[in-house]
């Protein structure tokens, strides 16, 4: 039992670079799409915007209908906010 929990243990510390790097990624592309957006107006100069919404979805077919469960389940925010 002690031999099963150190490899599972030790594949786990090899697996958080790839999550490390993932995370990374992520952090960038939320930056990169703040970016994209209109800088804050102050005071009663600020115009009235719609709200920006980030999905997540599978970028390889083998997660079956995973990406379109998210589509589905913001299908009726999708008219009212950007898509980047």
């Amino acid at each position: 039992m002690r031999g099963i929990a150190a490899a599972r243990a030790q594949q786990a510390r090899g697996q958080l670079t790839a999550v490390d790097s993932y995370a990374a990624m992520i952090a960038a592309a939320i930056g990169r799409a703040l970016a994209l957006g209109p800088a804050a107006l102050p005071g009663a100069a600020r115009q009235s915007i719609r709200p920006a919404l980030v999905l997540f979805c599978a970028e390889q077919g083998f997660a079956g209908a995973f990406s379109e469960r998210v589509l589905d389940a913001v299908g009726a925010d999708l008219a009212a906010s950007s898509c980047f």
